[in-house]
């Protein structure tokens, strides 16, 4: 009889143990971070932490780089990096799956670089989760950030949307690609064609 009321303790204590680890598990850690959550789970407060960020004004245009990075993977999936800086210069660098490699370089014009910065106030995205990552296999990872008069916010998005993150970071991906035109450079690759 002892040993009966043992082990249901023993049990009971394991069962709000593992309860405790998987509630922390789907819970945001801190403002900035938010564990892997499965596809059938959601981020709470819409996708955004709870506690409200404020996009900070730009004071020096020289100093805003807009980064975008997207990774390969297990397929064929375009990796490269693309940044826009305040000055309108577009730096481009492709690593595979792309139809240009390497290093490139073009230039935007300063009203469409002031464009780019009012979207990402718009979609207040300091007001972001450092990462929004679904706990899938396979996929390819994105990454955003935009920086500027010591301001730096980084958003990274592994499948995201299927665990409630804001469709404006999918919005500002696409954004990032169409105003530095990177389809120039990553459009054009064929099956068998070598990448390094």
């Amino acid at each position: 009889m002892r040993s009966t009321r043992f082990f249901v303790v023993v049990v009971a204590a394991v069962t709000l143990a593992v309860a405790a680890v998987a509630q922390t598990m789907d819970a945001p850690t801190d403002a900035d971070a938010i564990a892997p959550l499965g596809p059938d789970h959601k981020v709470p407060h819409h996708g955004r932490p709870p506690q409200r960020v404020s996009f900070p004004k730009i004071r020096d245009w020289d100093s805003l780089v807009i980064t975008l990075t997207r990774t390969g993977c297990f397929g064929a999936c375009p990796d490269y990096t693309v940044s826009i800086q305040g000055d309108g210069s577009v730096n481009y660098n492709g690593l595979r799956f792309v139809g240009t490699t390497g290093e490139q370089h073009a230039n935007i014009a300063r009203r469409d670089v002031k464009a780019l910065y009012a979207r990402f106030k718009r979609a207040n995205f300091f007001w972001l989760y450092g990462s929004y990552h679904a706990f899938v296999t396979d996929l390819p990872t994105y990454r955003l950030s935009i920086s500027y008069d010591g301001h730096e916010k980084v958003v990274t998005d592994y499948a995201g949307r299927m665990i409630g993150m804001p469709q404006a970071v999918a919005q500002l991906e696409a954004t990032v690609d169409n105003v530095a035109r990177t389809d120039k450079w990553t459009k054009g690759w064929k099956p068998g064609q070598p990448t390094p």
